[in-house]
């Protein structure tokens, strides 16, 4: 699933599932770091789902979906009532990662795959906003991992893993020089989420 927010502490959510169509949510939180959180939507399907969320900060979440099982999430959240969070949640296979980078212009990247662990990669950009891309990362299995991009501020990204096959990515960046930047590839049914703060927001290593 993909969620999608707008403002802090109680949001209006936009939530779309595979297999399930869209549905309309409202994110609730308590305390700094999205410490209590609960989501409802309306909507049937696999769109139908509860998140609930417990500790500060880094929090271990439980999304369940009617029709999509329940996985296990991870919300990371900056700001009080959940003003900025990325939601990241088990499913698919070696072509679902995850990339989160700091620094601008010549960054330094995690990337975790399902199937190969985790990889240290840089990510070099020219141009602002991402326009030109190349990642590389070092470890085995599926983290070694290619990623092309082309293409300003929203890019449409090809990531290759060994053992994992390829998948269509799309990659969003703020600032000039792919300062930060979301990850999102195709892949892993509705138990692959990603939470944003809004239209153009990313998600951010805290």
């Amino acid at each position: 699933c993909s969620l999608r927010c707008r403002g802090g502490g109680s949001s209006t959510c936009s939530l779309r599932c595979r297999g399930g169509g869209s549905s309309t949510c409202s994110l609730r939180c308590r305390g700094g770091g999205s410490s209590t959180c609960s989501l409802r939507c309306r909507g049937g399907g696999r769109s139908t789902c509860s998140l609930r969320c417990r500790g500060g900060g880094s929090s271990t979440c439980s999304l369940r979906c009617r029709g999509g099982g329940r996985s296990t999430c991870s919300l990371r959240c900056r700001g009080g009532g959940s003003s900025t969070c990325s939601l990241r949640c088990r499913g698919g296979g070696s072509s679902t990662c995850s990339l989160r980078c700091r620094g601008g212009g010549s960054s330094t990247c995690s990337l975790r795959c399902r199937g190969g662990g985790s990889s240290t990669c840089s990510l070099r950009c020219r141009g602002g906003g991402s326009s030109t891309c190349s990642l590389r990362c070092r470890g085995g299995g599926s983290s070694t991992c290619s990623l092309r991009c082309r293409g300003g501020g929203r890019s449409t990204c090809s990531l290759r893993c060994r053992g994992g096959g390829s998948s269509t990515c799309s990659l969003r960046c703020r600032g000039g020089g792919s300062s930060t930047c979301s990850l999102r590839c195709r892949g892993g049914g509705s138990s692959t989420c990603s939470l944003d703060a809004g239209e153009g927001a990313v998600p951010h290593v805290p």
